[in-house]
């Protein structure tokens, strides 16, 4: 399912919705489970990964690692940062 229906990172609806809905936590990194919360670290550690890192870092399939950025965007806890070519996640 997630290969077939990936979530979509650039989308504003979800950021507004998880804004909306966390209002009773001030913190969003509250809502993360230990896979996003290990990921987000990993991404604030480094300053800038690609996709491929964490893949290989998080023995997890891109299009896993893909979702869980989406995740990860919608929190405003990170964001995609072009430079040249490549796209690195970096934290927001």
């Amino acid at each position: 399912m997630e290969e077939t229906h990936p979530v979509k990172v650039c989308n504003p609806l979800p950021a507004m919705a998880a804004k909306n809905m966390g209002t009773t936590k001030k913190d969003p990194k509250e809502v993360l489970d230990e896979l996003q919360n290990s990921i987000y670290k990993f991404v604030k550690e480094n300053k800038k990964v690609t996709i491929k890192q964490l893949s290989t870092e998080f023995n997890l399939t891109e299009a896993k690692i893909t979702n869980q950025i989406a995740i990860l965007r919608h929190l405003e806890l990170i964001k995609g940062k072009k430079q040249g070519a490549i796209t690195y996640i970096v934290p927001f």
